[in-house]
């Protein structure tokens, strides 16, 4: 299922969506875009069992870290849209997603 949900925030409309298949919801991560006040913000959320999972992998670090991300129990529309809606409300998008540079002209550049 393609990610594609518009919800309210602050009295605003706010889009999010992503151009990736959620297959397995227990054990994925997927890179989505939120569509906010003219702006695009861009980051990926991973599932839990998806950090364990990746962190069990030989030869990889003792640490994980993903800039831009978010990491939350379960990648359902529901669990997705209440995160970045507390993101929103607590003022933390910017900080935690990657704003979005549209180029004018681009061939695929989101247009708000």
């Amino acid at each position: 299922m393609k990610l594609d949900l518009t919800i309210t925030v602050k009295e605003t409309k706010v889009r999010i969506y992503s151009y990736h298949d959620i297959s397995d919801p227990l054990n994925e991560n997927i890179d989505i875009f939120v569509s906010v006040g003219g702006s695009v913000y861009g980051g990926t959320v991973i599932s839990l069992e998806n950090v364990r999972q990746l962190m069990m992998k030989p030869d990889l670090p003792d640490y994980f870290y993903v800039s831009n991300s978010i990491v939350i129990s379960i990648l359902t529309p529901e669990t997705i849209s209440n995160a970045v809606r507390e993101m929103i409300e607590e003022d933390d998008l910017e900080y935690i997603f990657c704003k979005q540079i549209a180029i004018s002209g681009a061939s695929g550049a989101e247009t708000e």
